[in-house]
């Protein structure tokens, strides 16, 4: 039996310049850090969710992508390979506020896991 075909889905992207901003301030320190590494960065979910403390560097002003976390695994992302991005100012200033010593993820838990 054929699956039915299906239109694709509309995208919503950000109307204004200023929605990411907007998004960002009405946040939560931690929740806006992983909004900024999305929004510009241009990290996808599950590397936000696997971002590592070594991986971010914020005298240099950057930031690699190392790994991806997949059904609570962590493992190489997407496209298989490591890749270095510059971070801008709000986003360095962002790391800095969450900077914890639960573990070596960026956004750990209490007890520094996933």
């Amino acid at each position: 039996m054929r699956g039915l075909k299906l239109p694709p889905s509309p995208f919503d992207f950000f109307e204004e310049a200023n929605d990411l901003d907007c998004l960002a301030a009405a946040a939560d320190d931690e929740t806006r850090a992983a909004i900024l590494l999305g929004g510009d960065a241009g990290f996808r979910s599950d590397e936000i969710r696997a971002l590592h403390w070594n991986d971010v560097d914020l005298d240099l002003g950057r930031v690699t992508v190392r790994w991806s976390e997949y059904r609570g695994k962590i493992d190489s992302p997407k496209g298989g390979r490591a890749r270095t991005i510059p971070m801008a100012a709000r986003l360095a200033t962002a790391l800095r506020g969450i900077r914890h010593l639960r573990g070596a993820l960026v956004f750990a838990n209490l007890d520094g896991g996933l």
